[in-house]
């Protein structure tokens, strides 16, 4: 019999794992059914869906049930969780009521984000949720920015806890360990930075969009005076690395399971660290010069 009570309440990194692998299977199969009914509207016409206003809130939960609830969760909340404090020959995370807590975070945005699929229509923005479309007046588009913050919230958490396990578990010198570390601990050390550097800017637009919806400012809205470009720039700082970071920890665990498997040493490890140095790079400096963007457009937004 399933204990209940002990898995809602466990610090257990293995217990934690698993929910994350099945809140994400949970997420990804909503969204596969979306993607589902997208398809049969592009093949058949008005045989699912009667209008637009029916149509594109499908557009909308797909993109965001795939990547920050399914691929997310599975990739480096679960897999994560069950192999990180194993592979350097830890016992658990080094915060595991943090972890706990990111899991929870997780859960619960899951929900929040599936009931307001049923709510005013649900949410007829997009998936990228642009201004001025998710500046409408709709209580489903602050329900659906609501557990978005959670989720942030969730993988700051979470990266922390990762990059900090990864520092203080190892018996060697932070050098040396590094470089005994097996690629997919590389990969979620470099996909926990990268996510730390971005998410605060996913929040701060967020913020920005419940602002202009509830203050009645016009920082994003161009009808109103708005900014023309941040709409389109500032969401994009995150989501468009965020299509991308999630295949770091997923060439680490390919790596990983090929070498136990077939039970031979990875000829190209230095290879694989090598992209994934490169990857990690190539972001940074996309982030720096993303920093430099955003700090104008909130200066610009600050002097109105």
């Amino acid at each position: 019999m399933i204990n209940w009570c002990y898995i809602i309440t466990t610090t257990n990194h293995i217990y934690i794992g698993a929910v994350y692998i099945i809140s994400g299977l949970i997420g990804g199969s909503i969204g596969f059914g979306l993607s589902i009914i997208l398809r049969l509207e592009l093949a058949l016409p008005g045989f699912i869906t009667c209008s637009s206003l029916q149509y594109n809130p499908n557009i909308t939960f797909h993109g965001i049930f795939m990547i920050p609830s399914m691929i997310m969760p599975i990739l480096i909340g679960g897999f994560g969780n069950i192999l990180l404090p194993l592979m350097p020959c830890s016992s658990d995370m080094i915060f595991p009521r943090l972890n706990a807590l990111s899991l929870w975070l997780v859960f619960n945005s899951l929900i929040i984000m599936f009931l307001s699929m049923f709510i005013d229509g649900g949410v007829n923005a997009g998936w990228t949720s642009h201004a001025p479309l998710s500046i409408i007046n709709y209580s489903s588009i602050d329900l659906m920015f609501f557990p978005l913050h959670i989720v942030g919230l969730s993988s700051l958490l979470g990266s922390i806890n990762s990059i900090v396990t990864l520092l203080k578990s190892s018996n060697l010198s932070i050098i040396n360990s590094f470089l005994f570390l097996p690629p997919y601990c590389w990969s979620i050390f470099f996909t926990s930075v990268l996510l730390i550097i971005s998410l605060p800017v996913l929040a701060g637009v967020i913020t920005t969009i419940i602002s202009d919806r509830h203050s009645n400012r016009p920082s994003l809205d161009p009808l109103r005076g708005g900014d023309l470009l941040s709409p389109q720039h500032l969401p994009w700082f995150l989501r468009h690395p965020e299509a991308h970071i999630p295949i770091l920890p997923a060439f680490g665990l390919i790596s990983e399971m090929t070498s136990k498997f077939s039970q031979c040493i990875i000829s190209g490890r230095d290879s694989m660290l090598i992209l994934l140095d490169d990857f990690y790079i190539n972001y940074l400096l996309f982030y720096i010069d993303g920093s430099i963007y955003v700090y104008w457009i909130m200066k610009k937004l600050i002097k109105r």
